[in-house]
């Protein structure tokens, strides 16, 4: 069910709106599958459904623990290997989609402390531009989602 839209008292509730919709598009590609059509490869895209949202996952912690949280982070960037693109045995449907609800909620705490947008990290960039690029990272993944779900089962729609 998409996240209702209500208009945001403030620029800060407004982008969190809109990140959260993107969340719960991604999450409900998963809502169904099997694991053989989870790990499918239906498109010429080298994304399953569980790689992708496994690499929003990491895209997330990492944006959030290292340019909103401010967090010093070893090993989150630059990425010690390539875990984030490749199914490890486990990986299941529930495992990936429990890895992925969990840095929401981590991230969901991180942002409720934030109030200042404006201040720069050390590398310059600003929590509103790290919150907007997550939207738009997140929204691509989506749309990769809803393409690669459609080939699975013609299940369309966000």
């Amino acid at each position: 069910m998409p996240v209702p839209f209500e208009a945001p008292p403030d620029e800060l509730t407004g982008l969190r709106t809109f990140l959260e919709e993107q969340r719960a598009a991604i999450l409900r590609k998963l809502d169904g599958l099997s694991h053989e059509q989870a790990t499918s490869h239906p498109t010429a895209s080298e994304f399953c459904m569980l790689t992708l949202v496994k690499h929003v996952a990491y895209v997330e912690r990492r944006w959030f623990q290292l340019e909103i949280a401010r967090r010093d982070a070893p090993g989150l960037w630059p990425p010690p290997d390539d875990a984030e693109y490749r199914l490890e045995p486990g990986d299941t449907v529930e495992s990936v989609r429990e890895l992925y609800e969990g840095v929401l909620a981590e991230n969901r705490a991180i942002l409720a402390e934030v109030t200042d947008l404006d201040s720069l990290s050390t590398i310059n960039l600003n929590r509103r531009w790290v919150v907007l690029h997550l939207i738009e990272e997140l929204a691509r993944h989506a749309g990769h989602a809803d393409l690669i779900r459609e080939s699975i089962d013609g299940s369309k729609g966000v």
